[in-house]
């Protein structure tokens, strides 16, 4: 017992010895603060620092003279050294500041700067927000989404694809690593999801001042809501077959404030679980973000898995909101992309569509992304609902209108046309300009194009949706990247401005 105190004493003084004569490493703050889940009297934040340690939030309601001390959270490496912190009884319609005291195992002590967020109000009379979808990777600075967020939307939705590094598939091939690579392919979406938010990056610099910099009681945070695709989720075409799933479920959880009810934490007897979640904004509008990937089954059977369908289809059906939003990352409209999106799996689309029409369900509109163009509209007439697709936030010419297909026994057939909308362009990029994802098929066999309106054209054409509501008028703009309503086509050719307005 004496030989083990001693050791213990030397062991310890040998450490005090060494830190005295090594310049001590500062803890560093990497990423955030940022909030997410944010209610009427409560929400979460998110930090991650670069060495292991204990952190505490401490926050007040600006008209408050002193801090509350908030919840502690330990900062391991298992968790890669992120840390989240649940602020509950907060008052609806308020104004607070925080800040992040860290303590690290060696003792040091750092603090963040203080940053702002604000409570909505219980009962709700507008509702303003933004969404994104279809980022390239961290090395491409995104003008949409500074445009998309200035100024303050209530909240930003990003649907699906905020990287596409891929992070899942084997380097040089379009295979996935090596089941025995779990290590890898974890090591590659923490990587990816620091990068994207990385300030030293150029879309990470564009993720700061969107969502991290709170200089002022005026200059508030606002929460992001996210779902993953196929590119963030594993790699391209990824569906449940996806040997690493449990993977990209830890680092989302590990990098992403989801709201409450979610499917991360498992529940209704359902063995897979996913990032789908729902929130509602007071009575005005309630948010279903699916997951389009992780409970995918093959072409023609469940895009949702069973679970999620029956999350969702209850969900609606309980739903008391004056306009309900299913944000899916993949369209709804069947005559585009149909091998991927919901056009591969009729059967679940028409069974949702008639669950809605016979349980009298009304203003349910779809958001969604995918298709890297520069924006659609649909006023259901093609799509079954109203829907209305995201531009791509700041994709490359060669990587635009991914709606286009080639024969699989025939590489210079074009296949699949991108089918029908209400408003967009009368051109479509890939069949009329005969070129797709950046090859000249213009000598090659076409398949017949739908009837325009098309997409609008991706190439250098970024943007995002704003969306703007009350009780009674719904209003989607289709922006550029610098947050100028796009303009576009009507049915009947005629100049039409790409807004969609919906009343109840």
């Amino acid at each position: 017992m004496k030989t083990t105190r001693w050791i213990t004493w030397a062991v310890a003084g040998w450490v005090s010895w060494a830190s005295l004569s090594a310049p001590a490493v500062a803890a560093t703050l990497t990423h955030g603060p940022m909030i997410g889940a944010l209610g009427v009297d409560s929400t979460v934040v998110w930090a991650r620092w670069d060495v292991p340690g204990t952190a505490r939030i401490r926050y007040r309601s600006t008209g408050a003279t002193s801090f509350v001390d908030g919840p502690s959270d330990a900062i391991v490496a298992e968790r890669d050294l992120t840390g989240r912190f649940t602020l509950g009884g907060l008052k609806a319609n308020t104004s607070y500041l925080y800040t992040l005291e860290f303590t690290a195992d060696t003792g040091e002590v750092v603090s963040t700067p203080s940053a702002w967020f604000r409570t909505p109000a219980k009962l709700p009379t507008s509702l303003s927000f933004s969404v994104l979808a279809d980022f390239m990777t961290k090395e491409k600075a995104a003008p949409a989404l500074r445009a998309a967020t200035s100024p303050r939307p209530a909240f930003a939705l990003i649907i699906g694809d905020l990287d596409h590094s891929d992070p899942a598939r084997q380097p040089g091939t379009q295979d996935y690593l090596p089941v025995e690579d779990a290590a890898t392919a974890l090591a590659n979406m923490r990587q990816m999801r620091r990068a994207t938010r990385d300030p030293s990056r150029p879309v990470g610099a564009d993720f700061v001042k969107a969502f991290v910099t709170s200089k002022t009681a005026q200059q508030v945070q606002i929460p992001l809501y996210y779902v993953w695709d196929d590119h963030d989720f594993c790699k391209n075409g990824a569906d449940a077959a996806c040997p690493f799933v449990d993977q990209a479920r830890q680092v989302y959880s590990e990098y992403f404030l989801p709201a409450a009810d979610n499917g991360l934490a498992g529940g209704l007897g359902c063995e897979g679980r996913g990032v789908w979640q729902r929130f509602a904004y007071g009575g005005l509008a309630e948010f279903f973000l699916l997951d389009a990937r992780s409970n995918r089954g093959a072409l023609g059977s469940s895009l949702l898995g069973t679970c999620q369908k029956q999350w969702l289809l209850d969900g609606l059906a309980r739903s008391t909101a004056n306009w309900k939003f299913i944000v899916s990352p993949v369209t709804f409209n069947p005559g585009t992309k149909p091998w991927d999106a919901w056009g591969a799996f009729a059967d679940e689309r028409a069974e949702l569509l008639g669950f809605i029409r016979e349980r009298g369900i009304a203003n349910v509109v779809v958001l969604s992304g995918d298709i890297h163009s520069g924006g659609a509209i649909d006023d259901g007439s093609h799509a079954g609902l109203p829907e209305v697709s995201v531009p791509h936030a700041n994709m490359p010419a060669t990587w635009v209108d991914t709606y286009c297909r080639l024969d699989p026994q025939d590489n210079g057939l074009l296949v699949s046309a991108p089918g029908t909308w209400t408003l967009g362009g009368l051109v479509d990029a890939n069949l009329q300009n005969r070129a797709c994802l950046g090859n000249d098929y213009s000598k090659k066999r076409l398949a017949p194009p739908a009837v325009p309106p098309y997409p609008l054209a991706g190439a250098s054409n970024p943007g995002f949706l704003r969306v703007d509501l009350t009780a009674s008028l719904l209003t989607i703009r289709v922006m550029d990247a610098v947050g100028q309503l796009k303009a576009g086509y009507a049915a009947d050719g005629s100049p039409a401005d790409m807004k969609l307005e919906l009343s109840r």
